[in-house]
This record gives structure tokens, C-alpha cells and sequence, in this order.
């Protein structure tokens, strides 16, 4: 993952980049790709990212959590709601869960599980803009 960048001395112009593995306990820049398995759980201006937004990402996923937006969750996670002003640098954030059981509510921009299927949609202000889906497996 970057970490850092700065003026491109040697470069031809181009950012220079630290890259590190992946740890959660690290900051990344937000031009860098996030690993699969890993999501985004925070975005903002930083001074070490090269005019880029800085982050923080995790693989640690629990049941519960936020998470940004702009994160692509791991197969079998789920959207459970939606919601502005979490510190996702002016993305929505998520709260997510892997805990699927039968008439779970989710968003309809989650990604249905494999095995599950949507038995209906509703209208909802808990979604981001996103209708609801009722799974069942």
C-alpha cells in the first residue's frame, strides 16, 4: 500500500511513493489500491499523501462496524445502513455484518450473498438513497 508521497525528484515529474504491506495499524494514501479482504474505515486531508486524500483500512472486520463507502466489502459481508458526516471525507458511511439470517434488511447496494435472494424491496431513509431488501436464504 502507499503510505506516503512527495515531489517527484527523479521521477519524471511523478510523485515518489513509500509502499508498505498491508497492516491496519498504517495510514495509506487514498490513490492506493486497498487489498482485497480490506476495507476503508476512515478518509481525510492529509500533508503526506501528495495533494491525494490519507486513510486508514482494516482487515479485521466484525459485525457492526462503519465503514466508507467507497470500500468494496468481502463476499458474505452485507450493508445494514447508510449515513453522511462518519469522517469518509465526504463519502457515506456503512454499517455493515456477516450475522445473515432470514429476513435480514439490507441495502440494495449490498451484494447479495451466495445462496440468498432478495424476497422484496422497500422504500427506506436508512439506505443512503438506496431502497431496502429483505434476504432469504
Amino acid at each position: 500500500m502507499i503510505v506516503s508521497e512527495s515531489g517527484g525528484n527523479g521521477c519524471g515529474g511523478h510523485l515518489n511513493a513509500t509502499i508498505r504491506v498491508a497492516d491496519p495499524r498504517v495510514g495509506i494514501c487514498m490513490d492506493s489500491p486497498v487489498p482485497a479482504g480490506w476495507v476503508i474505515t476512515g478518509e481525510a486531508l492529509t500533508n503526506s499523501c501528495g495533494g491525494h486524500m490519507g486513510g486508514t483500512v482494516t482487515n479485521q472486520l466484525f459485525s457492526g462496524m462503519g465503514v466508507c463507502a467507497d470500500s468494496t466489502l468481502p463476499a458474505g459481508w452485507v450493508i445494514t445502513a447508510k449515513s453522511a458526516g462518519n469522517g469518509c471525507g465526504g463519502h457515506l458511511g456503512e454499517m455493515i455484518t456477516n450475522s445473515l439470517f432470514n429476513g435480514i434488511n439490507v441495502c440494495a447496494n449490498s451484494t447479495v450473498p451466495a445462496g440468498w435472494w432478495i424476497s422484496s424491496m422497500y422504500t427506506t431513509n436508512g439506505c443512503g438513497g438506496y431502497m431496502g431488501e429483505i434476504l432469504q436464504h
